[in-house]
């Protein structure tokens, strides 16, 4: 079995005591992160997503998405999200 690193070893305790990934705070309930750590990345990922829609890549995986106006993911991702939501209802 292989050896977890330092990093995944503090992020597993501060999960187990409810403490965000990130910091000593308290997490949103539900999630991995504290309010202010959740904004943060929300923001990252928006930004993100913003520049890849720009210049036309897949807003998942960052390669090239299926040309038609209304799709902003690959093939890849558009399958695997359609069976993610076919799978939950």
């Amino acid at each position: 079995m292989k050896e977890i690193g330092r990093t995944r070893q503090y992020q597993l305790a501060h999960e187990a005591a409810g403490l965000c990934q990130a910091c000593d705070k308290p997490v949103v309930e539900g999630l991995r992160r504290c309010q202010k750590h959740r904004k943060a990345l929300n923001a990252r990922s928006r930004e993100k997503t913003k520049k890849r829609k720009a210049a036309g890549m897949c807003v998942q995986c960052g390669s090239r998405r299926i040309e038609a106006p209304s799709v902003s993911r690959c093939a890849v991702c558009l399958k695997y999200m359609r069976d993610h939501q076919r799978n939950r209802t």
